[in-house]
């Protein structure tokens, strides 16, 4: 049996892990699109799908930037973040990252279902839509992640502001310690 006040703690290896997943899942989602990045200069039946890796490049790096920082605060500090950091970081990390990747996909998939026509011969690229596919993938487990963090967050946050009305009332109900 777990203590349920060691859960709500940050430094919690299930939420350790659930933040290295997140940073090692976004620094991937980088790597695989600065590749698509530059693969897409060598096809021409996209809609700018530079651009589009531009998109999920930058909510990625917010990601991984933001996993990275209460894991450094965790790891040489030792200190604890609010939840409530938290719950606001996470949601715009699980949001942008969700969102970028939706519409990217939205978009893309249809250039890239039978591979993107490439420049200067007839020839198919295969290869770039596959990695957008996978792409597309650990990104969306990024963003799933997130949420999880994000939930875990407001769960921390409802369990804190519950301790502190216990306190309250017991303080309050608590006889007077001198009446003279």
């Amino acid at each position: 049996m777990t203590d349920r006040t060691y859960l709500v703690q940050d430094g919690h290896p299930a939420i350790l892990s659930l933040r290295i997943a997140a940073m090692v899942s976004a620094f991937t989602t980088i790597v695989v699109f600065a590749w698509a990045l530059k693969a897409h200069d060598h096809v021409y039946t996209d809609v700018n799908g530079a651009s589009l890796c531009i998109m999920i490049l930058i909510s990625a790096t917010y990601a991984a930037l933001w996993s990275l920082i209460p894991l450094t605060i965790r790891s040489l500090l030792h200190r604890a973040l609010h939840p409530g950091i938290y719950i606001a970081f996470d949601f715009i990390a699980f949001g942008a990252v969700f969102s970028t990747t939706v519409l990217t996909m939205s978009i893309l998939t249809v250039y890239a279902e039978g591979g993107y026509n490439c420049r200067g011969y007839a020839c198919r690229d295969t290869a770039l839509a596959n990695v957008e596919f996978f792409g597309f993938a650990i990104a969306l487990v990024n963003s799933v992640l997130h949420l999880i963090l994000f939930v875990w967050a407001c769960w921390v946050c409802d369990y804190h502001r519950k301790q502190s009305h216990k306190m309250d009332e017991a303080i309050s109900k608590a006889p007077s310690v001198a009446k003279m």
